[in-house]
């Protein structure tokens, strides 16, 4: 889901995004709440940045988590750096492990406060 409270959503052919305002702070992208098995996973999201200028590139541009346990548990987490989105082509995975069955919820934090 997408916290529209954030930006705006666009649709671009049959997929959409949600573009950020950077004066503001928050989820912007939460969920499925959708129960996964025992197991080894990975989650690849795809975030990108507008435009770049070159002391971006320290810069967290976003958060990224995998939660659990009705968002109390963080299963995994990583800091996005805008160098990481221009190496990586905008694909940032998160690997993590499931001892039992889990509610999970992905997250894509992101704020004013991010930005250095």
């Amino acid at each position: 889901m997408y916290n529209e409270a954030l930006g705006t959503i666009e649709t671009v052919g049959n997929k959409q995004f949600l573009i950020t305002r950077k004066d503001r702070d928050g989820i912007a992208l939460y969920g499925p709440y959708i129960y996964y098995d025992p197991g080894r996973y990975v989650v690849t999201l795809d975030i990108s940045i507008e435009e770049y200028r070159p002391y971006y590139t320290d810069a967290i541009v976003a958060i990224v988590e995998v939660m659990a346990f009705a968002g109390n548990a963080v299963l995994a987490r990583s800091n996005v750096y805008a160098s990481r989105l221009l190496t990586s082509k905008s694909r940032v995975s998160l690997g993590f492990s499931l001892l039992g069955k889990s509610e999970l919820e992905f997250r894509v934090r992101q704020g004013a406060l991010l930005y250095v």
